[in-house]
């Protein structure tokens, strides 16, 4: 059922109704205003007037005092839409003259930022109140009407370390831990900042912890606000250093070379990767007796056949308890030339995979920047307008921002979502005859400070566009986040890390993390209630913003300046 509907309209005010019938006994009499001041509303009409004078607040070209009025008659259509009858009789929203009275703005831009606002905690409360939740209405909306800022969710005075700790992490996959453990290091890693009481769980199934201290803002280590879509790792391959031999070798294996395709099997595959797949699903099908090779004529045969009697899904972690083709011929990492074809025409070969060509493609690129992965869409935009902290005081102090993923999360990510969509849209329409992608790389080329001669605009597109990312801009200011980005210019070791909390059953990166000097290695286990990874996590409380201790990321780091190891072999 769409949240807005007639139909979710009448439940929520069927549940609005049950709901005040049995809460408004313990409201203080003070506290309830008159029962005449009580106005019935339908809400779907509400939400219909409502997005009408939004389209006069957001509009440029309207009048100063339009767009105030239009901002009035939003306010008053999304409050009385989401909270009729029951909470003006509770006292928690004011009748439609008090809030008039509330939402006179004495400014264009204060009347475009409270329109902002209300549609953001507007999501809010209406979720609130169809999941039969009263608190979300009380915090949208507080005692006489007035309107939080960006979200209903941010409190509006800083939340203390025991209300909302934060820890500092790099969630990495166990075959990037083992490159990372090949190479030396891992380039430019992009390092979350999440609360404690959430932490990120995404990106991969190991977790490296950091001290906060040591990613304390420095010009060499930016840290963002939010996601800030810098750069990722050039991506590695895996091939046979001699590919004829290891062909041969898994030919000649007893357990494969009667099968009719043991000679051109990985001919059927694109890439190493997806044939190491296929071998360790055999070889693991052959270690716990789930089926017998002997038994089959073709090895595409049996590894479906194990992979069907496992229930159609082998855990990867389950596979790095064997080789796959390791065990045929010794493997390199290589890295695919920047240029695939010389100035006359012929195709180059990769290179090998070294951290130290990784860190200089990702400087080159300028992954350290927020915005270097090029995404297209408001989450691109918002990256590059974000405000780099100035020191870890600067971070602690927006703690507040730091929200879990979910539905309100979501909700505030579609709000801004719109009203980028609308800003470019709005340009699209005036200048690049109604083509939103071309006027979204125009305006985030501008927004990034590279030239936009390209799009070979009309007079005034890029005044416009500089005015719309200056209201963007005061949009993402306080925007809760699942996370703040740290993105070190600099190869971090993967004995940096302070602690590690892996799978239990990946007995691989345990000894990874030992060889590079890990000191606190823990494991964790999904299926067992508090012994899952969030729960493993916030046992480091040592770990917290809170007591200072460590130096600073980047020590025993490679640097943008120092690309070579020493000679004693080691990195800095």
């Amino acid at each position: 059922m769409r949240f807005f509907s007639p139909e979710a309209g009448q439940r929520r005010r069927t549940a609005l109704e049950q709901l005040v019938s049995g809460v408004e006994q313990f409201v203080p009499p003070n506290l309830r205003p008159a029962a005449e001041a009580v106005v019935q509303m339908n809400p779907v009409q509400g939400i219909s007037d409502a997005m009408s004078a939004s389209g006069v607040v957001f509009d440029p070209e309207q009048t100063a005092e339009a767009r105030r009025r239009a901002a009035v008659d939003m306010g008053v259509e999304m409050a009385m839409t989401l909270a009729p009858a029951a909470l003006v009789r509770m006292g928690y929203l004011a009748a439609p003259a008090g809030l008039m009275e509330t939402f006179a703005t004495p400014s264009v831009d204060a009347a475009v930022d409270m329109g902002r606002g209300l549609i953001s905690d507007a999501t809010y409360a209406a979720r609130s109140v169809a999941e039969g939740d009263p608190r979300g209405v009380l915090e949208a909306f507080q005692r006489g009407g007035e309107p939080q800022s960006l979200s209903a969710a941010k409190p509006k005075a800083g939340p203390t370390f025991e209300e909302a700790p934060m820890i500092v992490q790099h969630n990495i996959s166990p075959e990037g831990l083992a490159i990372s453990e090949q190479i030396g290091g891992i380039p430019m890693p992009s390092i979350g900042i999440a609360g404690a009481k959430a932490p990120l769980e995404n990106f991969g199934d190991i977790t490296l912890l950091l001290d906060p201290q040591k990613i304390a803002p420095r010009r060499d280590l930016p840290v963002y606000p939010a996601d800030a879509y810098t750069g990722r790792q050039p991506r590695a391959f895996r091939e046979f250093v001699n590919e004829n031999a290891a062909e041969k070798a898994i030919a000649n294996d007893k357990n494969f070379k009667h099968m009719k395709d043991a000679n051109y099997w990985m001919m059927s595959y694109d890439n190493f990767e997806d044939n190491d797949r296929m071998m360790r699903i055999a070889q693991y099908g052959m270690k716990h007796k789930i089926a017998n090779p002997k038994d089959y004529d073709r090895f595409d045969d049996y590894v479906r056949d194990v992979e069907r009697k496992m229930g159609g899904f082998i855990d990867s972690d389950e596979l790095l308890t064997v080789n796959g083709l390791r065990d045929y011929g010794e493997t390199e990492l290589k890295i695919a030339p920047s240029e695939l074809f010389t100035p006359s025409g012929n195709r180059r070969d990769p290179k090998p995979y070294t951290v130290e060509e990784a860190f200089k493609r990702m400087n080159k690129d300028k992954a350290f920047a927020a915005g270097a992965e090029m995404h297209h869409g408001a989450g691109q935009i918002r990256a590059v307008l974000l405000d780099k902290f100035k020191n870890l005081d600067d971070i602690k102090s927006k703690r507040g921002l730091l929200m879990p993923s979910g539905n309100e999360m979501e909700d505030i990510k579609g709000g801004f979502d719109t009203i980028a969509y609308d800003e470019i849209n709005d340009i699209a329409e005036k200048y690049f005859g109604g083509r939103h992608r071309a006027a979204e790389d125009y305006v985030t080329d501008i927004a990034m400070g590279q030239s936009v001669s390209w799009a070979d605009a009309p007079e005034g597109a890029k005044q416009a566009a500089n005015e719309a990312l200056t209201r963007l801009k005061n949009v993402v200011k306080d925007m809760p986040t699942e996370y703040f980005e740290a993105k070190p210019r600099s190869v971090a070791q993967i004995g940096d890390f302070d602690a590690a909390i892996v799978p239990q059953a990946n007995q691989e990166a345990q000894e990874i993390l030992r060889r590079a000097g890990v000191q606190d290695i823990r494991t964790y286990d999904d299926e067992l209630e508090g012994q899952r990874r969030a729960d493993v996590i916030r046992q480091f409380k040592d770990l917290m913003f809170a007591v200072p201790a460590g130096g600073l990321l980047g020590y025993n780091m490679l640097s943008q300046q120092q690309a070579e190891p020493n000679n004693q072999g080691l990195l800095y």
